[in-house]
């Protein structure tokens, strides 16, 4: 639901015990001592699995609680516009390794067939798409900086092309600007807003657009309004397109 992202999981024990120097256990194969059987089924226990990964301290920042990564619960999203779509999202961390933390982004419903899935890599300097069912080739688009002080800005300029053959050009602008209470059909909370401005090129359409984006730390993005103008018509009404967390 990103313009710069897409436009981007025990093994059981048996436990044996015995009790009593001469106890036996009875098997298929006869009658054994305890203790040998003991001893087997220790052999035969199988070697737990390695501990799940989990994100290094030194990738948990700013970026990393306000997109959300930390997030385990699906969010339920609805997309009001031209198109109307729901379903819910939900961050799965896939790996973490060379200093970095990959998840995948699941969506269902509508949402899945409007954005698909995307892949994003946490980073020491920020966070970053790096795949997505709906583009092809390989990505690496800033979503958000490892740092979010109120007056930061950064850039967005790229071409992607879309699995359906047409192409994207976006020459975006993006900037925090500061904790702000965002209301959605979940309710209110406080937010971090950030605004995008520029210009996108979806085939042979070119828009103006600007944007404001509302995020809740250890949420994630749970509100977007995009007003996308035609460039070519300067008179011409927006398309407002609202993405929002919902009950």
């Amino acid at each position: 639901m990103k313009i710069n992202g897409i436009l981007v999981s025990c093994a059981a024990l048996a436990l044996i015990g015995c009790q009593g120097g001469s106890a036996t256990l009875t098997t298929s194969s006869g009658t054994l001592d305890a203790g040998q059987a003991k001893n087997d089924a220790a052999v035969k226990t199988p070697t737990p699995p390695p501990a799940p990964a989990s994100v290094p301290d030194e990738l948990k920042s700013d970026a990393y609680h306000y997109y959300g990564l930390a997030n385990e619960n699906p969010m339920k999203v609805k997309i009001s516009g031209p198109r109307e779509a729901s379903g819910t999202q939900q961050f799965h961390l896939k790996s973490v390794e060379g200093g970095k933390a990959t998840f995948e982004m699941e969506r269902t419903g509508a949402l899945a067939d409007q954005f698909g899935t995307e892949t994003v890599s946490l980073e020491k300097d920020g966070i970053y798409t790096i795949a997505s069912t709906q583009v092809n080739g390989a990505l690496h688009n800033i979503e958000l900086p490892a740092n979010l002080p109120v007056g930061a800005t950064w850039k967005n300029s790229d071409t992607l092309k879309q699995t359906n053959g047409e192409t994207i050009e976006q020459n975006v602008a993006f900037k925090v600007v500061g904790p702000e209470e965002v209301t959605t059909e979940a309710g209110k909370q406080q937010a971090l807003l950030i605004t995008a401005s520029g210009t996108m090129k979806l085939g042979s359409q070119t828009f103006r657009m600007n944007s404001r984006m509302w995020y809740v730390k250890d949420r994630g993005l749970v509100k977007s309004v995009f007003n996308m103008v035609n460039g070519k018509d300067p008179k011409a009404k927006p398309q407002v397109i609202t993405i929002q967390e919902t009950k």
